[in-house]
């Protein structure tokens, strides 16, 4: 999912605040709790860390462990704790409507026949319900991530009703009439 400079630096800014780490360390954390959210790739993340460390919101320090190479470790400075604070409460306060993911396709429905149709979908209906699946185990975390994650949860759980009854319409060999 594409993701604005700003939400890089509140999820960055966010985690930092939380724990210094190194770059490697930080990619895994974004990973493990955003990896369908708004989850920078490497390279991106590598890049905000040294816009941010430019910027004085991040601070860097080298560590040596045995005979690895040296890696920076990160950690929030004053500054960065102030920018924090106010794209939190940007972000907080911002409605942004979810982007369109997959619904160019839906648009173009009536191309191919119902039956292939329904099947496609019913793919895409496995592939949420997973999602679904992987939410709710990942829901049990404790503490600030709770709302997050359960904001992710039920809107997995929409995408995967209104599936299913999409899915049932198409097989019952609704004409598309109800299909809007």
């Amino acid at each position: 999912m594409p993701v604005d400079s700003r939400d890089h630096d509140l999820l960055v800014l966010g985690i930092l605040r939380l724990h210094e780490m190194h770059g490697y360390g930080l990619v895994d954390v974004v990973g493990a709790h955003f990896g369908d959210g708004p989850s920078p790739k490497r390279a991106t993340l590598y890049d905000s860390l040294r816009r941010m460390s430019d910027r004085g919101l991040i601070s860097a320090r080298e560590e040596r462990e045995g005979n690895r190479p040296p890696r920076q470790v990160f950690s929030i400075t004053p500054d960065g704790e102030q920018t924090f604070q106010g794209l939190l409460r940007d972000d907080l306060a911002t409605f942004r409507p979810a982007p369109l993911q997959g619904e160019v396709g839906l648009a173009f429905l009536d191309v191919l026949s119902q039956e292939e149709t329904a099947a496609l979908l019913r793919k895409r209906l496995d592939a949420a319900a997973e999602a679904l699946r992987q939410a709710a185990v990942a829901a049990d975390h404790p503490g600030s991530m709770s709302p997050a994650l359960e904001h992710r949860r039920v809107h997995l759980e929409t995408e995967v009703k209104w599936l299913e009854s999409l899915v049932a319409r198409l097989e019952s060999g609704d004409d598309g009439e109800g299909l809007e």
